[in-house]
């Protein structure tokens, strides 16, 4: 009787274990799911791998439980760019982040290009039209890993207006399935037999950046993205960065993460007060780099007549106050968390940042 009841506990976990993404589980075009958006300091767990991996996030912070982002699959030749990724079957769009364009056989899947909004260089479009980048080989389960290459065009605006010519792009990626396991939100909210699938890629151009000149370009995407298959095919939570650089510069232009949680936690039970809230928002209008900075904090803004500039510490208390200015010397602040508060005659806007 032991015997059969070990070999029953053998099969069903080899079963468990066995799961893994195909053509046939991959999200379809109208499919979605409303997630909670968390501190962006949350952990990424990177070196949690394998096939008994344990992800912890009893501790998870969602700074406002009204705040809502969408992830959702649609089809691409409803989107802006369509005509760019003409050769994408569904395109995915984790709102006010990033929109990335796939197509899929019963063999593999390939990602054709992504796009993104930024203030200096508004609506970056990477098309890997010359080289599609393949993020899964099927079938793509635990431990599964798929190096690749990747090559096409990278589109920008400066000023409201295209840039010619349009530089090639190059770039390598590795996606993975680095781990199965259990993800934990709190103690009732416990999901088993979590497969993480990992990309991480980079999109390599020479662009021309009036008045700045030729330089060189370097986008990165770092993404981890938790999928439970017998509750939904999109993701349950996901922890997404996105780079770039400038002359291979190490301090970014732009570095935002998104962290992206279907379900809170009973400490995040009641909406609270956001005012004071360390959750890192994407303006439209203004915009700060390096993050985290060392010794100076740039500004990029328009209509910055009649604008004040704050430094706040975590709890809303002002340290300082300047008028506009390009770049902020920072130096003597401590190590740790800030928030930039921009106010003028259309509002106050807040950003968080961090100090090395």
């Amino acid at each position: 009787m032991k015997k059969q009841l070990l070999l029953v506990a053998l099969l069903l976990t080899g079963k468990a274990f066995s799961q893994s993404f195909t053509q046939s589980n991959e999200a379809s075009v109208g499919s979605s799911v409303s997630m909670y958006v968390c501190d962006s300091l949350t952990p990424n767990y990177a070196s949690t791998k394998g096939s008994n991996a344990v992800w912890d996030f009893s501790n998870l912070s969602i700074p406002d439980t009204l705040k809502k982002s969408l992830i959702s699959v649609v089809d691409p030749k409803t989107t802006k760019y369509n005509s760019l990724y003409s050769t994408s079957d569904k395109a995915i769009v984790f709102e006010n982040f990033l929109t990335s364009y796939y197509s899929s056989t019963s063999n593999n899947r390939s990602c054709v290009g992504y796009f993104f909004s930024n203030s200096t260089l508004g609506d970056v479009r990477a098309v890997f039209n010359s080289d599609p980048e393949i993020t899964h080989t099927y079938p793509f389960g635990v431990n599964a890993i798929q190096p690749d290459n990747l090559s096409g065009k990278l589109y920008y605006n400066y000023l409201g207006q295209p840039v010619t010519p349009t530089p090639t792009a190059t770039g390598s990626s590795l996606a993975e399935v680095d781990a199965l396991g259990t993800l934990k939100i709190d103690a009732n909210q416990v999901f088993k037999n979590v497969l993480r699938y990992h990309i991480k890629d980079s999109v390599y151009a020479t662009v021309n950046i009036p008045p700045f000149g030729v330089l060189n370009a370097l986008l990165k995407r770092d993404q981890y993205e938790y999928y439970d298959l017998t509750i939904s095919n999109l993701p349950i939570y996901t922890y997404s960065n996105l780079k770039a650089f400038a002359q291979l510069s190490p301090d970014p232009l732009l570095n935002k993460t998104i962290v992206l949680s279907k379900y809170k936690g009973d400490k995040n039970a009641k909406p609270v007060d956001s005012t004071n809230s360390i959750n890192e928002t994407q303006f439209s209008k203004f915009s700060i780099y390096p993050n985290p900075a060392k010794n100076i904090l740039y500004l990029l803004g328009e209509n910055t007549d009649n604008v004040s500039i704050s430094i706040l510490d975590q709890s809303g208390k002002t340290i300082n106050t300047y008028n506009y200015t390009n770049s902020l010397n920072i130096e003597h602040l401590e190590k740790g968390i800030y928030l930039f508060q921009i106010k003028g005659e259309n509002g106050i806007e807040v950003m968080k940042f961090v100090k090395e």
